[in-house]
């Protein structure tokens, strides 16, 4: 994994297995929370599961997840791939498939200007 993938606040595995937040990102170093002061980048991504989407706030219907930022904003609809993680739909006919919590977590904050949190 890649500091440049990452955003200050996305959630990772640290190298205790953990999972932790990042704090501080100075490509090739990152530092979390559990582990201040810069460390070497060997952070791992978190996959994405039905378990972070609840997390996040995401509301189940069916077979996908929803979210609602509000009043005209953006509709989150995640269709679950079984096999390979979750697809997300934007707009009609967009799609784009995230595997991991920090690809949900800074395409939610690019799309909203906020951050995405466990609630």
């Amino acid at each position: 994994m890649k500091a440049i993938e990452l955003r200050l606040g996305n959630y990772v595995m640290n190298l205790e297995r953990e999972i932790d937040r990042i704090t501080g990102i100075s490509d090739p170093l990152i530092a979390t929370e559990k582990i201040p002061g810069d460390i070497d980048a060997w952070v791992d991504p978190i996959p994405l599961t039905e378990e972070w989407l609840l997390k996040f706030g995401f509301v189940q219907r069916d077979n996908y997840y929803w979210h609602n930022w509000g009043t005209n904003g953006v509709e989150f609809i995640f269709k679950d791939l079984h096999y390979k993680g979750f697809e997300i739909q934007l707009g009609k006919a967009k799609y784009k498939y995230i595997e991991y919590v920090h690809q949900l977590q800074n395409l939610y904050y690019i799309l909203t200007g906020e951050e995405l949190e466990i609630i």
